[in-house]
């Protein structure tokens, strides 16, 4: 794909800035890493979770990004794939007061910027 090539790395960097990560769903889908059976493609979740209020389906949508954008992460070679790829991690981060939560935010920011660092040095045009 044309925008994944380094030179639209500034771009990536924009849509990131103005989009609130979720730009990170439309670098999925340019690398392919959507799944057919994942529990993401099942409407009955989405379903669900929109029939419980909105709380449940604005969890699902963060789980989803945070998700794709460690597929992104682990497809774009960042450093740290053993902790960002695991999901004790996250969960751990979530819910552990405080520090934690800081961790979380720190992670999610490293993953952001790595991602676009990684696009910068050409790693998405392979």
């Amino acid at each position: 794909m044309e925008l994944l090539k380094r030179k639209y790395a500034f771009l990536w960097v924009i849509l990131t800035i103005f989009t609130g990560s979720t730009s990170m769903l439309a670098l999925a889908g340019m690398l392919d890493l959507f799944e057919e059976d994942a529990w993401y493609t099942n409407n009955k979740y989405w379903i669900i979770g929109l029939c419980f209020f909105i709380f449940p389906a604005a969890i699902m949508v963060g789980v989803f990004i945070v998700e794709m954008m460690c597929k992104v992460a682990a497809k774009l070679e960042v450093p740290g794939k053993e902790l960002y790829l695991s999901p004790f991690v996250w969960l751990l981060l979530l819910i552990v007061p405080v520090l934690g939560w800081i961790f979380f935010i720190t992670i999610f920011l490293y993953l952001e910027i790595w991602i676009i660092v990684a696009i910068a040095k050409g790693k998405a045009e392979k």
